[in-house]
């Protein structure tokens, strides 16, 4: 979903950029462009920034350990 209007800025840029150490608002609206323009979007920025920044991280599942099998004959 769309953030910032103005520059195109979406929830899932604001997410990735977290995910890569972009850690503050200031540091996402430099890399971004959020809330640079007419920032109507600020707080809704700052919310998905802290949202990134407490989500905990999804796990696929138990990893596969490799098994060795008889061979059958």
């Amino acid at each position: 979903m769309y953030v910032c209007i103005c520059n195109a800025v979406t929830d899932r840029e604001i997410k990735k950029a977290v995910k890569q150490g972009v850690n503050t608002f200031d540091q996402v609206r430099d890399q971004l462009g959020v809330a640079s323009c007419c920032g109507q979007c600020e707080s809704h920025a700052r919310e998905v920034i802290n949202e990134a920044r407490t989500a905990k991280p999804v796990f696929a599942g138990i990893p596969l350990i490799p098994v060795s099998m008889p061979h059958m004959a």
